[in-house]
């Protein structure tokens, strides 16, 4: 605990000194990354890939971008947890001399440097910090929350990485029980649509990093690649698996959650 203090106080002070105001480009990103600390991700191997997933998306960056971590509970919507948050400001250069601002950016890049590695340290010591009991899993009310934060920073591009196995199990539905046919998935999304827990996500590109492959496991994917169409988020077939393949923070389509 004492750890995780410092860590968060030296996210917060390089803020107060980061240069630049924030004024969002059409490139600049808003990552949010929802990590499932759930007893069936409690795994070594696991949690190993969030980490390695989680350390490529982080270093991937930019000053202008943010990025926002949550944690997927049993109450994942009804109070939601935050294990980092981080807006990069931008380097503003002091004079118009390139050779004067040579030593700023310098400095400038190392506590960009520094502020990755605190937040990838921040993510590391939640995710092997494996005496966390959280026996159900919201992944769906998840991405509501995301959908809230994507709103509230108003980014022109928006990222959401899901590190999880994918496997709802909470009050509301038990992934395990039901079988996912075209039919089913098509009557879930409906229910979801009519009681308002669809979540707007227009424009977002979404990666998921956990997910089971093997046959059994494929209509849970048909649904998760149905449920974000219906969301009208971007979920590429490449981009949903046990691993993280490649990242690519900018988004094809843009998205309109920003309002630009």
């Amino acid at each position: 605990m004492f750890r995780k203090i410092i860590l968060f106080c030296m996210v917060f002070a390089f803020s107060i000194f980061s240069c630049g105001p924030l004024k969002h480009s059409k490139k600049e990103t808003c990552v949010c990354m929802l990590i499932d600390i759930s007893q069936s991700t409690q795994k070594k191997s696991v949690r190993q890939n969030f980490s390695r997933a989680a350390h490529q998306v982080v270093q991937s960056l930019a000053p202008g971008d943010a990025f926002v971590a949550g944690l997927i509970t049993q109450m994942s919507l009804s109070e939601p947890k935050f294990c980092a948050k981080y807006e990069f400001k931008k380097f503003q250069p002091p004079s118009h001399n390139s050779l004067y601002d040579r030593l700023p950016k310098k400095l400038f890049d190392l506590r960009v440097k520094s502020i990755k590695d605190s937040l990838t340290q921040l993510i590391d010591s939640t995710l092997f910090n494996f005496n966390t009991r959280v026996k159900e899993t919201e992944i769906l009310g998840a991405t509501r929350v995301a959908a809230r934060v994507f709103q509230s920073y108003r980014y022109p591009n928006n990222v959401l990485v899901i590190l999880s196995d994918m496997i709802e199990d909470s009050k509301y539905y038990r992934f395990n029980k039901i079988r996912f046919t075209p039919k089913t998935i098509t009557r879930l999304i409906e229910k979801e649509k009519e009681k308002g827990r669809l979540p707007d996500l227009t424009g977002v590109r979404v990666y998921v990093v956990g997910a089971y492959e093997e046959k059994p496991y494929e209509s849970l994917r048909d649904f998760w690649m149905a449920y974000f169409k219906a969301c009208h988020a971007e979920l590429r077939p490449e981009n949903y698996g046990a691993i993280l393949v490649a990242f690519r923070k900018n988004p094809t389509t843009k998205s309109r959650i920003s309002g630009k």
